[in-house]
């Protein structure tokens, strides 16, 4: 088996710069640990110096006590001051910070009147004898903070303060004091006598300084690891107690958000499936108290998987018990990937070895094997633990042996690839082969010869391939000159490189010319050359999908034109294309002829206006004519397949299908009527003659010609329309004639009648009766005749509009005394009426023919009273905009739903007998339908028999409201 080994490229780099950044943090807080210790010992040995005497022991007031402090002490007088601070109090001034920062001169005046009155030998010495008039003359302008502090005490009422600050010796070298400010209880009032003393914490604050610097160092070292320093309890959760920054980079999380934090612990980044072997190798390397590496992944905060490499140590408590862990982490997630990249190219590689068909091996210079494949082995007979070490005279006679040998050593000298045929017998199974090996000399990186690395192939199969292929050239060749049509290859520069004999007779191209590389384009036709050039580019573009077959003229070398048809296709894997010409002249002169026989026969048909059609033997169409559009609006390819009847329309499809069937019973040519289906819904007629296609004795189908007949239905049907109006007309002129002599007749016997009985013998009071009655009679005539004058006016339009201005309530006057004229007129006390009252906000006026407005409402109120046996008739209006509504509503007879149209007609009453129980003609609502349309409006009625009626009659553009100041 061939070995492959492998090291990730920067690995070993990587490694050495985390160990060095972990050597010098390792340094660093080794440093860092030292310093904590020494400033311990510090503030330790300050705090003994600070309780030098208690306030008991210590009296202010004797000057031998300062005196017999060790550290510089001096007693001061803060009184000046102490008033001032009272003052600020008093203005509500408590922060001296900025009061001070925006007041410096003040602030300087002030710390002036501070004076000391006495000090010890000790701050004699720290002074050099040198006096001076206040204390702060000691102080760093750095202190100015800490001089603030001791007023802010004095503000308070406080009696001490200890602050940090530094001082300047007399030979100009500054130190760092702690010191301590005392006010003798006596004097806490005026701050009189207040004690100061310093302790020298150079040493101290030096310390602090270094620790300060070596944390700084050491948080930059951190910053500039190219991973995680961390610290955690060693508990179930691995609660973090630090985390570097760089942890937001790896996880995506902050260092806080993973702090003691156990709902959002480290180990819940961990994944779940690496999880059980961290904690056993953590359990392995705490109990051998050693240091432990892992390697495993986490999910990010993104959801990102990355591969971490960690490397830490447990750490003992103060009894000894390892309670904390501290370490390292990296992310290795790119190494991880070259790593899985580098394997599997590796297992690729390995595969390609092993499954390859060719035998591989390695020989050193010696010619004994270091590696070889499994196709090897099959060719030795061994495996390839028993082939490593030895030789080919191991497994062959000498003869071969010294035949492998001997162009093994023609490589290494020739320091190049040497290549040769050889018939082997392959151990394994014993089958012979020709092989052709290539034997390559090998150098490693210093040029130094490693061996010779040997190539077989199988190339018995190759050789035969190769025999055969001479045997089909020879058959192709047969073939191409014996395929009964003109045939041609052409190469991608549109050379004819072969054509067989057919194709020199059709072109009259010859071997003299195929040598002198003629082009195809030379016996194209002109006209079909431009469409074969694109088809030629189109044939060898990817993608492209040019015609295989087509047609075109070709002009032979004698200039005979033929008509040809070309197939034509690539050759596979070669850039040469096949042509065969099939010569079609003949049959394309008998085809155009035919298809001069078919345009004629087509004109003729597409000249007739008729449809003319064929059906199949299932009823479906095979042919129709274009005429068929012009009719139906649908083409003849929407015919085309479709049964006869679904084109019929639903309404005759019934009838259709039974004259069909008795047609198919008894054919003959007796033709059928029908209305087909339209494109824009039109109503057609068709009437269509039949004729059978008969096929040895049976019926295959159907022909005939379909002719439009829709004028000629609707001449019948006007005719009929006609008749029907004639008809009416007649039984209209019947009604009225026998209404009109019931109305005439009626006022004419009362008047002929009590004309004849009025004499001497009659009282006066008869008398008066008889003349009302006559008067009655002959106004009820002459309004007759005046309403069927008036309807004549009306249709023969010679009615005029006389429009004008006029206010509404004026109308609705005239319409109520009307009403109650009729009523009164009626006798009829079991009628009651609601009219509304005028509008008292708004005046209303309308523009229109007031006569004729109040001659249709009239009627209207007239008809209620009429109809009206009892109830209420209502009057009333509704304006939008410059529109009017009227309405006029019964609770009379009522109207049935089939009379409400008729009732508008002239002479049209619900009840037109003699014996009807309501007198008149019906002109009534004829009249008020003339002068609605006449003054541009409409009247309409809803009504419910037996229940009452309700008659309406809008206005549009005639009334104008404005309201009354």
């Amino acid at each position: 088996m061939y070995n492959f080994t492998g090291e990730l490229e920067g690995q070993t780099k990587e490694n050495e710069d985390v160990q060095q950044l972990k050597r010098q943090l390792e340094e660093q807080k080794l440093k860092n640990s030292m310093l904590e210790k020494k400033l311990y010992e510090y503030k330790k040995k300050q705090t003994r110096v600070a309780t030098y005497k208690t306030e008991s022991e210590f009296n202010p007031t004797n000057f031998e006590d300062i005196n017999s402090l060790s550290v510089p002490a001096w007693e001061q007088d803060y009184s000046k001051v102490y008033k001032r601070m009272v003052e600020l109090n008093q203005q509500g001034i408590t922060n001296l910070h900025d009061y001070f920062d925006q007041h410096p001169k003040e602030f300087f005046a002030l710390i002036k009147q501070v004076q000391v009155t006495r000090c010890n030998h000790a701050a004699d010495k720290l002074l050099n004898n040198r006096k001076i008039s206040t204390l702060f003359d000691l102080f760093h302008p750095s202190g100015y903070k800490c001089i603030i502090e001791t007023l802010e005490t004095i503000q308070r009422h406080e009696k001490e303060l200890i602050t940090e600050l530094p001082v300047i010796k007399s030979n100009g070298e500054s130190v760092y004091c702690l010191m301590k400010w005392i006010s003798h209880e006596n004097h806490l009032k005026s701050y009189s006598n207040v004690h100061i003393s310093l302790f020298d914490i150079s040493d101290r604050y030096q310390v602090e300084n270094q620790l300060r610097e070596t944390n700084r160092r050491l948080s930059t070292l951190l910053g500039n690891l190219h991973g995680i320093v961390y610290q955690c309890c060693l508990d179930t959760h691995y609660t973090m107690l630090f985390l570097s920054k760089m942890v937001y980079s790896i996880t995506g999380y902050q260092a806080g958000e993973l702090l003691m934090n156990r709902d959002l612990a480290f180990i819940n980044l961990i994944v779940p499936e690496d999880l059980p072997s961290i904690q056993k190798q953590l359990e392995q390397a705490v109990l051998n108290k050693e240091r432990f590496t892992l390697e495993y992944r986490i999910k990010t905060k993104s959801g990102e998987e990355k591969w971490v490499w960690e490397q830490g140590i447990g750490i003992p408590n103060q009894d000894g018990v390892i309670d904390t862990l501290e370490g390292f982490m990296v992310d290795i997630t790119d190494r991880k990937k070259a790593q899985l990249k580098l394997q599997n190219e590796q297992l690729h590689l390995q595969t390609v070895f092993e499954t390859i068909p060719d035998l591989i091996w390695l020989k050193d210079p010696q010619g004994t094997y270091l590696n070889c494949n499994y196709q090897f082995e099959q060719f030795i007979g061994a495996k390839e633990e028993d082939i490593i070490g030895k030789t080919d005279y191991d497994f062959e006679n000498k003869t071969q042996a010294d035949w492998f040998n001997k162009n093994d050593l023609a490589a290494i000298q020739a320091n190049q690839s040497n290549t040769n045929l050889e018939w082997v017998t392959f151990a394994s199974d014993g089958h012979q082969a020709l092989l052709e090996t290539v034997k390559t000399p090998m150098f490693d990186s210093n040029g130094e010869l490693v061996g010779v690395l040997g190539i077989a192939r199988d190339v018995t199969k190759s050789k035969q391939n190769e025999k055969e292929l001479k045997e089909r050239k020879n058959w192709y060749k047969t073939i191409f000159n014996n395929t009964g049509t003109a045939t041609c290859i052409l190469n991608e520069k549109h050379e004819i490189v072969q054509m067989n004999d057919i194709f020199k007779k059709l072109s009259g191209f010859t071997q003299f010319d195929l040598d002198n590389k003629i082009q195809w384009m030379d016996f194209v036709s002109p006209q079909d050359l431009p469409r074969m050039i694109q088809y030629d580019k189109e044939r060898r573009s990817p993608g492209e999908n040019p015609p295989r077959q087509y047609d075109c003229t070709l002009i032979s070398k004698q200039g005979t034109h033929h008509h040809v048809v070309i197939s034509i296709d690539m050759i596979p894997g070669t850039t040469m294309s096949v042509a065969s010409l099939l010569d079609i002249t003949l049959r394309t002169k008998a085809l155009q002829e035919l298809k001069q026989s078919q345009e004629k026969y087509q004109n003729l048909v597409e000249s007739i206006n008729d449809i003319i059609y064929e059906l199949d033997d299932a009823w479906n169409f095979s042919y129709i004519s274009p005429s068929v559009e012009a009719i139906t609006g649908y083409s003849p390819d929407f015919y085309l397949g479709k049964h006869f009847m679904s084109v019929v329309s639903p309404s005759d499809v019934s009838r259709m299908r039974k004259e069909f069937d008795q047609f198919l019973n008894s054919p003959d040519s007796t033709p059928f009527e029908f209305q087909p289906n339209t494109k824009n819904n039109q109503t057609v007629w068709l009437r269509i003659s039949v004729h059978p296609k008969v096929n040895r004795g049976a019926i295959s189908g159907l022909r005939g010609i379909a002719s439009d007949i829709t004028k000629q239905k609707a001449i019948e049907a006007e005719l009929i329309q006609a008749k029907e109006k004639a008809e009416q007309a007649n039984e209209l002129k019947s009604a009225f004639l026998s209404i009109i002599s019931h109305e005439l007749r009626t006022p004419l016997n009362a008047i002929i009648g009590f004309s004849q009985l009025m004499d001497d013998s009659i009282s006066k009071k008869d008398l008066l009766d008889m003349s009302k009655i006559i008067f009655d009679s002959g106004n009820h005539l002459l309004s007759l005749i005046e309403s069927i004058l008036n309807l004549t006016m009306l249709q023969s339009k010679q009615a005029r509009i006389k429009a004008e201005t006029f206010c509404f309530d004026d109308l609705l006057k005239n319409l109520r005394f009307f009403l109650e004229g009729e009523l009164q007129k009626n006798g009829n006390k079991k009628l009651c009426t609601i009219f509304p009252l005028p509008d008292t906000n708004h005046k209303i006026e309308l523009y229109t023919d007031k006569t004729k407005l109040i001659q249709l409402l009239s009627n209207l109120l007239s008809n209620a009273v009429k109809y009206s046996d009892e109830g209420v008739i209502e009057f009333s209006y509704r304006l939008k905009g410059s529109t009017i509504t009227f309405a006029v509503k019964d609770e009379g007879i009522g109207i049935p739903l089939d009379m409400q149209e008729l009732i508008f007609e002239r002479f049209r009453q619900v009840d037109n007998s003699n014996t009807r129980k309501y007198s008149g003609v019906g002109l009534g609502l004829a009249i008020c339908k003339e002068i609605a349309g006449l003054l541009n409006g409409n009247v309409w009625v809803e009504s419910v028999e037996g229940k009452g009626s309700t008659f309406y009659f809008e206005l549009p553009q005639a009334a104008k409201t404005r309201k009354i100041n």
